[in-house]
């Protein structure tokens, strides 16, 4: 069979992954602090581009609009007595009342300056430099400090890092104790067992019941078995209850404290009313920074007095700056489409709250508007809104559908129905799970057992043999 080489054209169409279209894709899935930081930073990068300046309208308090309904009405005894009071202490050095605006913000600077937390390894450090002890046994300690994770435990094989470190377990377990004693106290320990046995020897040394219950019956001390642990010990419920209480005093994570964790805050893309029959959208957008093209720019590209080179790199500054903003309004426009389209299948939400969610799954959305699942996908994703009921992700809107003769039952309702079960049963005979399928097969939802487990923990709902036990503490 002979080969050859022969040229020859071929049409067909395919998708192309142009800058313009990848920085939409790009775009898309940003969160609103993601979008803020993007246009900062082509603000920096692109000379084309500017701020809009936007003008703040003015807004008065209520005590400033009273105040200048008193003027006009011609009651002036506010104004008096801050002019007496102006005339009696303005000029003390009192620091209970400032005059001076520039005093005012050096003040005000002062308080606002970031002040870097301390950290737990510091914290220890500092407590351990002082210490009597020889410098290798110094430098152990602080090396035992800088391993310590978040929890303040020490999680490290013992036998690997005595082996690394060249010194005895004994040696190693005596300096984690030494690092226990001091604040926050229980540090060191390599579990919420042993922190909380330390920190019972610390602050409760003679108390042999509490210890042996911590050392000996943690795991059914953990799952409220009180009365095991009673019969176990030889002692009364009564004090073995009495003695559990002092545990809530401890720390199971006592390095929590100095934990450097920041708190994520939530913005909501845009807040969702229903007003008579109607969805109202708002964005959150007050604060992102508006841009456009520098007008200046684009003259300089019609000019012939401008270097070639010049006028090449102002022309791609221009096209950067152009898919830019194309890319924010193409956002802004497929995240209204997208979370309409939401809230329209949503309406009992808005109006009932949680609960009252139907089944809805991607290619409802994706069918309704049009675009790919993979877009709907990358639109719920990092992506908030604030409705009547409080702020929700936009994942939380989707919810799979539960066999039941109600077509309409979402995994939603079944955590409703379990709640309210749960809340209206008996205290001192709290539901099974077993019964609560029961319940809901009446109401003609088909759950199995374990998809009830599940959902308890979702809500955080403990067995009903814990609840009992529970409900049985809060009684007495």
């Amino acid at each position: 069979m002979a080969v050859s080489l022969s040229i020859g054209l071929k049409q067909s169409q395919r998708l192309a992954m142009t800058q313009s279209l990848r920085q939409s894709i790009e775009m898309l899935q940003l969160s609103t602090l993601e979008l803020a930081e993007t246009i900062s930073h082509e603000l920096e990068t692109n000379p084309i581009l500017e701020e809009v300046a936007t003008s703040e309208d003015v807004t008065y308090n209520d005590e400033l609009i009273q105040d200048m309904n008193l003027q006009l009405s011609g009651d002036t005894s506010k104004a008096d007595r801050i002019e007496e009071r102006d005339r009696d202490f303005g000029n003390t050095s009192d620091a209970g009342f400032q005059k001076s605006y520039d005093d005012d913000r050096k003040q005000q600077a002062i308080e606002n300056a970031f002040v870097e937390r301390e950290s737990l390894a510091d914290h220890l450090t500092a407590q351990v430099r002082v210490q009597k002890g020889s410098e290798e046994e110094i430098d152990f300690l602080v090396t035992l400090i800088s391993l310590l994770d978040d929890n303040g435990f020490f999680t490290d094989n013992y036998q690997t890092f005595c082996k690394e470190q060249s010194v005895t377990t004994d040696y190693l377990i005596g300096c984690l104790k030494k690092i226990s004693f001091l604040e926050p106290v229980g540090c060191g320990a390599s579990s919420v067992q042993q922190t909380l046995l330390w920190q019972c020897e610390s602050r409760y040394p003679d108390d042999d019941i509490l210890c042996t219950m911590i050392r000996e019956y943690f795991d059914l001390l953990s799952k409220l078995f009180y009365d095991q642990i009673s019969k176990k010990m030889d002692l009364p419920v009564d004090l073995i209850i009495k003695k559990s209480t002092l545990i809530q005093g401890l720390s199971p994570y006592p390095g929590r404290l100095f934990s450097k964790k920041e708190t994520n805050y939530v913005i909501p893309e845009l807040e969702v009313h229903y007003v008579d029959d109607q969805i109202i959208l708002m964005f959150y957008d007050d604060w992102i920074p508006r841009v456009k093209i520098n007008s200046y720019y684009t003259s300089m590209v019609a000019s012939s007095k401008i270097d070639k080179e010049i006028k090449k790199y102002i022309r791609e500054r221009i096209n950067s700056a152009k898919y830019l903003l194309r890319s924010i309004s193409g956002r802004r426009e497929t995240i209204e489409k997208v979370v309409r389209a939401i809230m329209e299948f949503q309406t009992d939400f808005l109006q009932k709250g949680p609960g009252h969610l139907k089944p809805l799954i991607h290619a409802d959305i994706a069918d309704h508007t049009g675009f790919n699942e993979s877009t709907i996908s990358r639109v719920t994703s990092n992506k908030y809104v604030q409705t009547s009921w409080g702020i929700f992700e936009l994942k939380y809107f989707f919810v799979t559908r539960v066999n039941s003769e109600n077509s309409d039952q979402s995994s939603d309702n079944v955590l409703k129905l379990i709640q309210d079960i749960i809340t209206g049963e008996d205290p001192e005979n709290p539901f099974t799970d077993e019964q609560i399928v029961s319940r809901l097969d009446k109401a003609g939802i088909q759950t199995a057992r374990r998809t009830i487990a599940k959902y308890r923990g979702v809500l955080n709902i403990p067995s009903s043999t814990k609840r009992k036990r529970i409900n049985k503490l809060k009684m007495e």
